[in-house]
């Protein structure tokens, strides 16, 4: 049961740490999302739009946001996503 709780625990503070990731990137204008928030657009070199419904994404959103502020790496370094 300690092990299960602990996971979970493990799990919400990944998500926490996600979700403000994505936050400051938002704030910061490099990403946007559709009204709706089912679109992702990524302002790099091109401006990239997907879908932001599959949890994998939300990883990508992060590390992007991570990468650009926290690293600096130059937004137009980013040209393009593979997917």
């Amino acid at each position: 049961m300690a092990e299960k709780d602990a996971l979970r625990q493990k799990t919400a503070n990944h998500e926490s740490i996600f979700q403000r990731n994505i936050q400051r990137a938002a704030e910061k204008g490099f990403i946007s999302f559709s009204p709706d928030d089912l679109k992702i657009t990524y302002h790099c070199n091109r401006d990239y739009t997907t879908s932001f419904k599959k949890p994998e994404e939300k990883v990508r959103a992060s590390y992007f946001a991570e990468l650009v502020l926290d690293y600096e790496y130059p937004k137009g370094g980013i040209k393009k996503w593979e997917t």
